[in-house]
């Protein structure tokens, strides 16, 4: 074949026409590959950090109206933490918790024979957190009805109080019905 057929061919319009095509589809794949499909990823990229923020936005949500809801716990006892101080201060108080059981005892028509306090740390040590307490051993003579006023009259105070053991025996010696009886009890108060 000569230059001259092979021109005529090639110029033939079938031929431009495929060559047009097969151009354009190059052109066309390139596009694809160079434009489209960076931007495609971009898209699906966005969209699963769109539903992890989401979840991201949830959880902080939750945790916002829990602060919400400790916040306005806070500023509806806010008018009332002097009774948290009071019932559980943060140093042991102890001429007060005496005076208090003291003054429960003689209102109550009750003979205190001993007390004793055990051994409390007045170094507080930074790294522990948590409550202390106090350890208040008595012995007291009374009426069992006397008893029981002391024991409410304790429970009404605003000082926490816990009575771990009560002792309650009668006079061996004395046959009345009305004798006193002997009460030994271990009170714990607590402090921050």
């Amino acid at each position: 074949m000569n230059r001259e057929q092979l021109l005529k061919l090639i110029s033939g319009k079938k031929i431009l026409d495929y060559s047009y095509a097969f151009f354009f589809f190059i052109v066309f794949s390139f596009f694809i590959v160079a434009v489209i499909r960076p931007n495609i990823i971009t898209v699906f990229n966005l969209k699963k950090e769109l539903i992890n923020l989401q979840v991201v936005n949830d959880s902080y949500t939750v945790a916002i109206d829990k602060i919400i809801s400790y916040q306005t716990l806070l500023e509806l006892t806010r008018d009332e933490i002097y009774v948290l101080d009071q019932s559980l201060p943060s140093v042991p108080q102890i001429n007060r918790l005496i005076e208090d059981i003291n003054y429960s005892a003689s209102s109550n028509e009750l003979i205190i024979e001993k007390m004793t306090i055990d051994d409390i740390n007045l170094k507080k040590d930074k790294n522990k957190k948590g409550i202390d307490r106090v350890e208040i051993n008595l012995v007291i003579q009374s009426e069992y009805e006397n008893v029981i006023k002391f024991l409410n009259s304790l429970t009404e105070q605003r000082r926490l109080k816990t009575i771990k053991i009560l002792s309650i025996k009668k006079d061996e010696k004395s046959a009345s019905d009305s004798s006193k009886l002997n009460i030994k009890l271990v009170i714990n108060s607590y402090y921050l």
